[in-house]
C-alpha cells in the first residue's frame, strides 16, 4: 500500500464555559493539538498508522473529559461535583429569576387591568371627563355614534392647540358616526362650523357650511350658522344669514322667529315687527295666531314684557273665545311675577261666557293661585265665584 500524507484532524468547536479554567484547558489542548499537526506532516505515515492516530486522538480527548456524541456531536466538559453543583445552583438562581420576572409581569398585567377596569368605570360617570387620547379612544370604540364624545374629543385637542388634530378628530367623527344618526352628524357640523369661524379663514367657514348643507337639515344649518356670527359678533354676516333663510325657507314659521328673537335681543323692535309683517304675509293664514303669540313670548322672554302684553291684548281682544291664547297669556305674566295682572286676567277670564269644562278648569287654576300667591280674601271670592256659577247653570 503506498504512502499517502494523512489529512489534519478537524478540530472540535470550543464549548462556552463560564469558569476561568475551562478555558485553561481548553488552551491546552489547542496547543498540544498543533504539536500533532506539526509531527504529522514531518512523518508519513499509512492508513494504518493513520487510523491509529485517529483512535489516539479520541483517546486523548477521552483523556481531557470531553465526550463526543452529545448534542448532535458538539463537545460538553465533563465538570467536577464542585463545579457541577456551582453550575447547579447557578441554574437554579436563573430559574429563580425567570419565575420572578413572570411573576411580576403576572402582577403588572393584573395591575394595569384593574387600573383600566377603574379608569373605565371613572369615565362612566358624569361627573368625570376623558383626560387623555386613551380615553377617547376607549369610550370611542364603544359608543363611535356619541357626538358628545367625539365634540370633546375635539375640544381637549383644542386645549393643546392642535387646530389641526381637532379638525382631523371632526372629519374621523363623520366617518365614524352611522348615516342614519342625522342628528349626531349635525352636532359634529356643528362643531366644526364653530371651529372654523374661530380659527379658520372665511374660505373654510364656507366649505364647511356648504358640506354641512349637503348632509345634514338645510335649514336646521341656516339656524346654527347664523348663532355663530351671532356669538362671535359678526352682526352683518349674522343678519345676512337669516335674511337668506327667510327667502329660501319662506313658509317655514320656524326661520321667522329665529330672525325676531336675533333683532329683538338686540333691541331693534322695528325691525322684529317688520318681520312679523313679512311672516303673515307669507304663511298661512291657520298659522298667524301661533306666530303671534310667539312673537309675543320672544317680548316677554328676551325683550319688553310690556310690548309683549300689548300683543297678547291686541290677540285676544280678535279671538275673545280662544282659551290658549289667555291660558298662555296667564303663563307669560307668571313668568315675569306680574301678579297684580295675572288676577286681572282671572278676573275677566271667568265673566265670559265659556263652558263648563273650561270654566272649571279656569277656576281650577284661579283657585290653586289664590292659595300660592294670593290672600285667604282672595281665595273666598274665588270659591264664591264658583258656587254662583254652578247655581247659574243648576237654574238654566
Amino acid at each position: 500500500m503506498g504512502k499517502t500524507k494523512p489529512s489534519t484532524p478537524s478540530k472540535p468547536a470550543a464549548p462556552k464555559v463560564k469558569k476561568a479554567n475551562y478555558k485553561q484547558k481548553l488552551e491546552e489542548i489547542k496547543h498540544q493539538k498543533k504539536q500533532e499537526v506539526e509531527q504529522t506532516n514531518d512523518d508519513d505515515i499509512d492508513e494504518d498508522s493513520e487510523d491509529e492516530d485517529d483512535d489516539q486522538e479520541i483517546n486523548n480527548n477521552e483523556q481531557l473529559d470531553f465526550q463526543w456524541n452529545v448534542f448532535g456531536g458538539a463537545p460538553v466538559v465533563n465538570q467536577s461535583n464542585e463545579e457541577e453543583q456551582e453550575e447547579a445552583d447557578e441554574d437554579e438562581e436563573e430559574e429563580k429569576q425567570k419565575k420572578f420576572s413572570k411573576n411580576a409581569k403576572k402582577r403588572m398585567e393584573k395591575l394595569t387591568e384593574e387600573s383600566i377596569s377603574k379608569r373605565e368605570k371613572e369615565l362612566s360617570s358624569s361627573n368625570v371627563l376623558p383626560q387623555t387620547y386613551q380615553d377617547y379612544e376607549r369610550l370611542l370604540a364603544a359608543s363611535p355614534n356619541s357626538s358628545y364624545l367625539w365634540i370633546q374629543y375635539m375640544a381637549h385637542k383644542l386645549s393643546l392647540t392642535e387646530i389641526d388634530g381637532a379638525r382631523k378628530i371632526g372629519e374621523l367623527a363623520l366617518k365614524k358616526i352611522h348615516y342614519r344618526e342625522q342628528q349626531e352628524k349635525f352636532n359634529v357640523f356643528a362643531a366644526m362650523m364653530n371651529l372654523e369661524s374661530k380659527y379658520g379663514t372665511q374660505e373654510s367657514q364656507d366649505e364647511i357650511f356648504r358640506r354641512a348643507l349637503q348632509y345634514c337639515d338645510p335649514k336646521q344649518v341656516y339656524v346654527q350658522q347664523g348663532k355663530i356670527y351671532e356669538q362671535h359678533g359678526d352682526d352683518d354676516r349674522a343678519d345676512a344669514t337669516y335674511n337668506k333663510m327667510c327667502k329660501k325657507f319662506h313658509t317655514s314659521s320656524k326661520v321667522y322667529e329665529v330672525y325676531q328673537k336675533y333683532h329683538i335681543c338686540n333691541g331693534n323692535h322695528k325691525k322684529a315687527n317688520q318681520i312679523l309683517e313679512r311672516a303673515l304675509r307669507n304663511l298661512d293664514k291657520k298659522k298667524h295666531v301661533q306666530v303671534i303669540v310667539r312673537f309675543a313670548l320672544l317680548h316677554y322672554h328676551h325683550g319688553s314684557v310690556i310690548d309683549g302684553h300689548k300683543v297678547f291684548e291686541e290677540l285676544i281682544s280678535n279671538n275673545p273665545r280662544r282659551t290658549d291664547i289667555w291660558g298662555q297669556f296667564i303663563d307669560a305674566e307668571m313668568s315675569a311675577k306680574r301678579f297684580d295682572e295675572v288676577t286681572q286676567l282671572f278676573t275677566r277670564i271667568v265673566n265670559l261666557n265659556l263652558s263648563t269644562k273650561k270654566m272649571k278648569s279656569f277656576l281650577q287654576r284661579y283657585l290653586k293661585f289664590e292659595r300660592e300667591h294670593g290672600t285667604p280674601e282672595g281665595v273666598e271670592r274665588v270659591k264664591q265665584v264658583a258656587r254662583d256659577y254652578i247655581a247659574l247653570k243648576t237654574n238654566t
